[in-house]
């Protein structure tokens, strides 16, 4: 039998990380790199809940989840940091209030 007595807070940690990530996304400066963190916070603390429920059920799925969320999440990141390299070289800005203009509006 596996103690668990670290579960709580594990997965304490998890459900706070995720609501300050949701938080963040929905109350959001202007800022893409602030979004983009956002949502690596989220990624992680769904990822930390599965690898929390995976130790503790003696299942080996949920840490191959873990793994394919950290690899989803680092290659959203990757991407979404080359977009914003390349909008700020277009633009001088990363606010989100110009953004339309990745869209050939402009």
């Amino acid at each position: 039998m596996v103690d668990t007595s670290g579960k709580v807070g594990f997965f304490d940690v998890s459900v706070i990380l995720f609501f300050i990530g949701v938080w963040r996304l929905t109350n959001t400066s202007n800022s893409l790199m602030s979004i983009i963190i956002a949502l690596e916070l989220v990624f992680l603390s769904i990822g930390i809940s599965l690898a929390t429920s995976s130790y503790f059920l003696d299942d080996s799925f949920g840490q191959f989840l873990f793994l394919l969320i950290l690899t989803v999440a680092a290659g959203e990141s990757a991407v979404g940091l080359a977009i914003m390299v390349n909008f700020y070289r277009f633009r001088g800005s990363i606010s989100t209030d110009v953004i339309s203009a990745l869209k050939g509006l402009n």
